[in-house]
């Protein structure tokens, strides 16, 4: 089973309760024009980056989040559990990524 690794925050002294801090540029990536917030994860020995979309997580929480690192850092917090549930229906068994975007972060 996928599990997030709690990732420490660089940031700011806010407890983010693992989840990645979105104004860490460690943590971001682009691709095919959306932004993506970058979750390290495992399966046993297996390293899993999760590509989080900034768009579809404000979609999930009804809340616009723009470029507002406060409000993407605290849903990512807030559905950790949600978002590595859907990870881990989207993982297959030779993959080192999974991308959660709009078509999979459903409730």
């Amino acid at each position: 089973m996928l599990k997030f690794d709690d990732m420490p925050n660089d940031i700011d002294s806010r407890n983010l309760g693992g989840a990645p801090h979105a104004a860490d540029l460690r943590f971001h990536v682009s691709r095919h024009g959306d932004d993506f917030i970058v979750w390290p994860a495992h399966e046993g020995n297996r390293r899993v980056n999760v590509l989080i979309s900034i768009n579809a997580l404000s979609d999930l929480t009804g809340k616009m989040f723009g470029i507002n690192t406060t409000k993407i850092s605290s849903a990512l917090q807030e559905h950790r559990d949600f978002l590595e549930k859907c990870a881990n229906e989207m993982l297959t068994d030779t993959s080192n990524e999974v991308v959660l975007d709009l078509n999979s972060l459903t409730k």
